[in-house]
């Protein structure tokens, strides 16, 4: 059995359609949570009435708490042997389940699938071979070829993996969740696949309608981003060392960035610059894929000393230096 998780905000535009979707699939041996995340329209009543309809839907109310409560709430209720998430503003080919499933081997954890991205005016194809990774190799694809994977949506996950190592979305983060996920989730993946079916069609129209785009995130929140994916990468470092360097040329950024947010600002208090200087003074640099402004933030950075280079990035003040 494959589990289907779906949050849903304010999306009676979309779900029934959605719900077309679901209910037309090849393979029938699903479940399918939805959980509507306190929406203010007619979601939960949509909600309701398909699990009236259909019985191997399961309906979750709860109070909104973000997309990554909603998604955790779901898997406390998984079913199947396997989850896949699917948004409730977009579309899947009758043959999306049915492509996971012949995929399925006692050595593979994760398998990704390739889909169709859909915007206003073009429209994008992402194609993968069926073909097996190594989570390094992987992770290369990944980070230099398609971002999109890092996307909760591009997978197949088998539940076991989630339960066992205590997988969560993390909450409060509203930008990089997916891609924190799948970094725990390869911590702990034996192995991974590509097949070349295309059965999910993101609607990226859709995006600003249901809340799948944020704003412009805060330094505060660049900081629970990069911590959190921080944490998650631990165990990464200790298995797959080459993989773990591309990720970090990401994080690398993210946290030199914030550092120089918080020196920008004259709102962040001492004791929270100190704070962030401490957090990350462990933290492995991988410098080709910072700015010029990052680059001399770096530099200026001296780890033993937080006080000292609390004084010096104050008084430099790269304002004038680093791209709005």
């Amino acid at each position: 059995m494959i589990t289907i998780v779906t949050p849903v905000y304010n999306a009676e535009r979309f779900l029934r359609q959605t719900a077309n979707c679901i209910f037309k699939q090849r393979y029938s041996d699903y479940q399918w949570i939805l959980v509507d995340d306190g929406s203010n329209d007619t979601s939960g009543f949509i909600c309701d009435e398909l699990a009236d309809k259909d019985s191997r839907v399961n309906v979750i109310h709860q109070s909104n708490s973000g997309v990554s409560a909603a998604r955790n709430a779901a898997l406390q209720e998984v079913k199947g042997d396997w989850v896949v998430f699917l948004d409730a503003d977009d579309e899947v080919t009758p043959e999306w389940l049915q492509n996971y499933v012949e995929a399925i081997t006692n050595d593979v954890d994760i398998v990704f699938q390739g889909a169709v991205i859909k915007d206003n005016s073009s429209e994008k194809r992402i194609q993968l071979e069926d073909t097996r990774l190594s989570v390094d190799s992987f992770i290369n694809i990944w980070q230099n070829r398609y971002k999109e994977l890092g996307s909760a949506w591009s997978k197949m996950i088998r539940t076991s993996l989630i339960k066992n190592n205590k997988v969560q979305f993390q909450v409060g983060i509203n930008n990089f969740e997916d891609w924190i996920f799948l970094t725990q989730c390869l911590c702990f993946a034996s192995g991974i696949c590509f097949i070349s079916g295309m059965g999910y069609i993101y609607n990226h129209q859709n995006s600003f309608i249901t809340a799948k785009t944020g704003k412009r995130r805060s330094a505060e929140q660049t900081y629970a981003i990069a911590k959190s994916w921080y944490d998650s990468m631990h165990l990464l470092k200790n298995r797959y060392y080459e993989g773990y360097g591309l990720l970090l040329c990401r994080l690398s950024s993210l946290v030199i960035q914030t550092v120089i947010e918080y020196y920008r600002r004259s709102d962040i208090k001492q004791s929270q610059r100190i704070e962030l200087l401490e957090e990350f003074k462990l933290i492995d640099v991988n410098k080709t894929c910072l700015t010029f402004a990052q680059k001399v933030t770096n530099v200026l950075w001296l780890r033993k000393y937080p006080l000292v280079t609390d004084v010096i990035l104050l008084f430099w003040r790269f304002v004038n230096y680093i791209d709005k």
